[in-house]
């Protein structure tokens, strides 16, 4: 281990057994190749600045391996990605799941992404919802309804193609809807003129004209199944550092399989999402799913709140497990509750943050140990100081290139 500006820099050999801690549920991700030496960093600094001072420290190690060059050592100039986390493949092994589940690596698109942060605003996604249910609505009554949006986030909405405008033909005796359309040029047919109102009788061009909102095609694309908080979720996560190959989206309609599932760290997270409460019955289905895929760590994110029966649900399998051992000594922990989208990326950031200090407290776990050094305090201060973790290169000698990875 090196300390230089108040970051803690190190150089491990990283073996290639499969090892497994049951008591955080850690799981290290096998590397092909065990000759490797892996440099990492742990800094309190924002990302450029970690990044220079990684780099820098890379190039003083290579430069002493390089003096350590001989016909059975060679250290290569090329940077690649290291692949540190766990596949769908060994998580479905690791499991024992008998039949293969359908997830798929997402694929986010950047059109999307104003339409997403618009929906995630609770009182347009209550709009959306509303609209989606009775199909279309008057201009009138949306914009006398409670939290109504301004006619600016309205215009706003209709260029994301989450709403689309038309106008509705209404009997002005009964206040019937008689016709809708979206062509404008439909309303100037002398047809109108010709046609009565078949609740008062009066020609069609009299009768009186309101507009109304309906879904656009991305409007009723997000809303449908939930995509636009699963993608919100997603993009959540690839900012705190998850990469998007180590994400998987499930297939699988009836709400019988997760959500998402993603590898961080060596972790294994699951995902719960819902644009309503959380209540009781949704507890056990969820506890077996993540059981299902021994999850280190499991969050539920919902647009409404918990309910504290399914809170207390949680807390009452975590004492059975810790009291009866059922759960194989493993300890059980109660999800994580995101109540609300407001604090989400703030939340994934300390998740990925407190899963980053656990893979180095592991990795030099044996430092620790040889040197009675204690390096668990000295992570969690830098962790309450809202540290910038970096696991950023590795050195592989007998022949191997020089690699990087996030």
């Amino acid at each position: 281990m090196f300390w230089r500006d108040a970051s803690l820099f190190y150089v491990r050999t990283a073996e290639a057994a499969d090892d497994v801690d049951e008591e955080i549920a850690y799981v290290r991700p096998r590397r092909e190749n065990p000759d490797t030496i892996e440099i990492g960093m742990i800094a309190i600094h924002d990302d450029v600045r970690s990044e220079a001072l990684l780099g820098e420290f890379v190039g003083h190690v290579s430069q002493t391996a390089k003096r350590m060059e001989s016909e059975d050592i060679s250290i290569g100039e090329d940077f690649q990605d290291v692949p540190n986390e766990l596949t769908m493949k060994e998580i479905v092994e690791r499991s024992g799941i008998s039949r293969p589940p359908r997830f798929v690596t997402p694929t986010l698109d950047g059109r999307d992404v104003g339409a997403i942060d618009q929906i995630a605003i609770k009182p347009i996604w209550e709009l959306l919802i509303d609209i989606s249910k009775s199909r279309q609505a008057r201009k009138e009554d949306v914009l006398r309804s409670a939290n109504a949006p301004s006619e600016k986030t309205i215009l706003d909405l209709i260029s994301e193609d989450l709403l689309r405008r038309g106008t509705a033909l209404e009997c002005k005796k009964t206040s019937a809807a008689i016709l809708r359309t979206q062509d404008e040029q439909f309303l100037l047919s002398p047809f109108l003129g010709s046609t009565l109102c078949p609740n008062c009788g009066s020609p069609l061009s009299e009768e009186r004209r309101a507009e109304f909102y309906m879904l656009g095609d991305r409007g009723s694309r997000l809303l449908r199944g939930n995509f636009w908080l699963t993608s919100l979720v997603t993009r959540a996560l690839v900012e705190v550092g998850v990469s998007l190959e180590s994400i998987w989206w499930n297939l699988e309609e009836g709400g019988g399989e997760l959500d998402i599932l993603a590898s961080f760290r060596g972790q294994i997270w699951v995902f719960e999402l819902k644009d309503r409460e959380f209540g009781a019955g949704d507890a056990y289905p969820f506890n077996h799913r993540r059981e299902r895929y021994r999850a280190t760590q499991s969050v539920i994110i919902t647009t409404d709140k918990v309910s504290s029966d399914a809170k207390e649900t949680f807390s009452d399998m975590e004492r059975h497990a810790r009291e009866s051992r059922s759960y194989g000594g493993r300890s059980v922990r109660a999800p994580i509750y995101i109540e609300g989208l407001g604090d989400l990326r703030k939340r994934l950031d300390d998740l990925a943050r407190s899963a980053s200090v656990g893979y180095v407290r592991e990795v030099l776990g044996p430092v620790e140990i040889a040197t009675g050094y204690s390096l668990a305090n000295v992570l969690m201060g830098m962790e309450e100081r809202s540290s910038s973790i970096r696991s950023q290169t590795n050195v592989e000698p007998m022949r191997e290139a020089l690699v990087r990875s996030e």
